[in-house]
């Protein structure tokens, strides 16, 4: 991992490991998927190619996002698409100016890998396969 992404969710700052990183959107439209979890907004399709679009601050907090004008990141791991609902892209840093990542404990310790700093603010480090891993099972 050489950079990462800075993105808003739910009034925090997580960052995305570049690599897995396909392309940014805006919102496409999406199709609600019956019967599944809250976190998932539902099918979208981009250009030909279907994935699931996932609302990553009701994910990771609990509570949904309330953004006017939310962007869709699109993940590419191990062969599968997922979107990434979130309030707002911020910047693509080198790993060096994020700082050392501090790796995490407890209940969040599977989905969020560390954290780092983009500039006063602490950022977490999202781990995208077990994210990828979780939503796609």
């Amino acid at each position: 991992m050489s950079q990462v992404l800075v993105v808003e969710a739910g009034g925090r700052l997580y960052a995305l490991p570049s690599g897995s990183v396909r392309e940014i959107t805006s919102m496409p439209v999406v199709t609600r998927l019956p019967g599944a979890a809250a976190d998932v907004r539902g099918l979208a399709n981009l250009r030909g190619q279907l994935f699931a679009v996932l609302d990553l601050a009701h994910r990771l907090t609990g509570t949904p996002s309330t953004s006017m004008e939310p962007d869709v990141v699109v993940l590419a791991v191990d062969g599968k698409s997922l979107g990434l609902l979130v309030d707002d892209v911020r910047e693509v840093m080198p790993v060096e100016e994020f700082g050392e990542s501090t790796p995490m404990g407890g209940s969040e310790g599977k989905l969020i890998a560390g954290m780092g700093h983009f500039g006063e603010s602490v950022v977490l480090l999202v781990n995208v396969q077990e994210l990828v891993r979780q939503a796609l099972a």
